[in-house]
């Protein structure tokens, strides 16, 4: 099933991939915050973690209330996915079986905000 409407750039596409410019230099990943931490991070993560994060979110604040990813944020998760293939896998796992992507992406960044604020607020100051 398509989705024309569906703006997020980082969309699971058919046929053979083409190297993107998310597998760029390791300077532009680590002002991404792509970093080895953040790496060895994801490389632990599970469906599960997932999950289970959601069911937080659910009976917390609500999901549905977050905005649409940033631009350094859509940069950030596509060159991750491109590094990660666990956390790419995790995701095909996930989306849009138990998950919206939407909803993906915004547990993804409360999981790993430990290892990319740092990075993100040296960008900002």
């Amino acid at each position: 099933m398509a989705f024309p409407s569906f703006t997020w750039p980082f969309r699971r596409r058919a046929g053979p991939s083409k190297p993107s410019a998310a597998e760029g230099k390791e300077e532009d990943a680590e002002a991404l915050g792509v970093t080895p931490q953040l790496l060895d991070f994801l490389r632990t993560l599970s469906p599960d973690a997932f999950k289970s994060s959601a069911l937080q979110l659910h009976q917390g604040a609500s999901a549905e209330a977050a905005g649409e990813l940033s631009d350094w944020q859509q940069r950030h998760a596509v060159l991750v996915l491109a590094r990660a293939k666990e956390l790419a896998k995790v995701r095909y796992d996930l989306c849009p079986r138990h998950m919206k992507d939407k909803q993906f992406w915004t547990i993804y960044f409360l999981l790993a905000r430990t290892y990319i604020l740092p990075i993100y607020y040296q960008l900002l100051f």
